[in-house]
């Protein structure tokens, strides 16, 4: 299965190499260099939760998240999978993997009753959604059990990959 079509994606605090800088004082002068690129990046990404690969970088990644104007968004920190921890990186992505969003989530929230969040980004390629008009929506709306139509029904289309997802608002619980 495709990682980017799940709605991840994978980036780095720095884009290029330090593996063979020994002193950790200079790594650490790398990774502050790294944190306006990476904000950058944050922002146009528009993740929905972060997960960084390596206790060290941590604090800088939160700091390109707050850059960002981001600092909301989740973020948790495992251990790179090396130097021994790879069974502390595999327990801790098997608790984290579960919580994490993906692509089919705006599909599963379509079909939950009551109240919908706002829906800001693309799952598929997080970019902008923009509401299309209901004279445009392929359905008439959500029909409710005596037969009239949800005002509340919205269809999303994004402005980039052209997915459409529509939402029932105030769809009723059928259990």
């Amino acid at each position: 299965c495709d990682f980017r079509k799940m709605g991840f994606f994978l980036d780095d605090l720095l884009l290029y190499p330090i593996n063979d800088i020994g002193r950790k004082s200079e790594r650490r002068k790398r990774w502050k260099e790294g944190i306006p690129d990476l904000a950058a990046r944050l922002r146009d990404y528009r993740p929905q939760h972060v997960v960084t690969i390596c206790v060290g970088i941590g604090n800088s990644v939160s700091k390109a998240l707050a850059d960002a104007e981001m600092a909301d968004t989740p973020h948790d920190v495992v251990p790179f999978p090396g130097n021994g921890q790879q069974e502390n990186f595999r327990r801790r992505m098997k608790e984290l993997m579960p919580t994490l969003p993906r692509m089919g989530d705006l599909n599963r929230m379509a079909n939950l009753p009551g109240p919908q969040p706002d829906v800001k980004f693309c799952p598929s390629c997080k970019e902008e959604l923009r509401n299309v008009p209901r004279s445009k929506m392929k359905t008439r709306g959500y029909k409710r059990r005596d037969g009239t139509t949800s005002e509340h029904t919205h269809t999303y289309e994004c402005t980039v990959c052209k997915r459409r997802f529509e939402i029932n608002q105030d769809r009723e619980d059928t259990k």
